[in-house]
């Protein structure tokens, strides 16, 4: 991991292939890990993140992993992604069940005659 005290920001690489990022707050900054950002970039298995890194004017991140990949990322700095709050897709509620579409043409073959003209 490290942090970029300049944009508020610590990067931290982890065993899964994700990259976490946390807002920086300070010497107090590990007593609350709960706001953080991650993306998903690197094999789930064998990504192991071993390389993080910034541009020198903090405008870009790199990340190296073990599956061999670097991948870059912009980098906003802009701390309200923490703020936001998404609201949560429902699932539609249960109506009962569907009764599935029958064919009620006398014409058509059914399963068993088309069987046997095959």
């Amino acid at each position: 991991f490290f942090c970029r005290e300049k944009l508020n920001l610590i990067f931290v690489g982890l065993k899964n292939g994700f990259i976490r990022i946390y807002p920086y707050g300070g010497p107090q900054v590990f007593q609350s890990l709960d706001d953080y950002w991650t993306k998903g970039s690197h094999d789930t298995e064998y990504g192991i993140v071993t390389h993080l890194i910034t541009s020198f004017d903090d405008r870009f991140a790199l990340s190296g992993g073990a599956d061999g990949n670097i991948f870059g990322y912009v980098v906003k700095g802009d701390l309200s992604i923490f703020q936001e709050q998404f609201e949560i897709p429902k699932m539609p509620a249960y109506t009962g069940e569907i009764e599935p579409q029958d064919i009620t043409d006398s014409k058509h073959y059914s399963i068993e005659e088309e069987k046997q003209k095959a």
